[in-house]
């Protein structure tokens, strides 16, 4: 058996795919609106979720989040574990994509005001 199979099989168990019902449609809906296309959006979902599912492990709301909640998110060794179906990367969390992607949902979430403590994002990307 291979050492990361191993320890994706102790972490925690992956929290309900009801976790990301409030967030990950209406993340969809908004870029489809904003003009991108379908093959662009088929990027962030994975991202996002992956975030969630983060966040939910370190047990931080999403209302708590800011840049350093940010940053120790695409800092950390990821270990998360996936909800059935779901093939988010867990190898990618210093990938310029994923900062971008995950930045872009924090906007969002911003936007939907889902988020109180908004991000300056030009401060959370010179930390990044």
């Amino acid at each position: 058996m291979q050492a990361s199979t191993a320890r994706r099989r102790q972490a925690p168990r992956a929290p309900d795919r009801s976790l990301f019902d409030p967030y990950i449609p209406a993340f969809q809906a908004h870029l489809s609106s904003e003009g991108m296309r379908a093959c662009s959006i088929a990027n962030y979902p994975g991202p996002a979720k992956h975030f969630l599912v983060w966040l939910h492990q370190q047990g931080i709301q999403i209302q708590g989040v800011d840049g350093d909640v940010i940053r120790c998110f695409l800092e950390h060794e990821c270990h998360c574990p996936r909800p059935h179906g779901e093939r988010y990367q867990c190898t990618t969390n210093h990938s310029p994509h994923l900062k971008g992607r995950i930045l872009r949902f924090v906007a969002f979430l911003e936007q939907q005001r889902h988020i109180h403590n908004p991000v300056d994002q030009g401060a959370a990307l010179e930390r990044v």
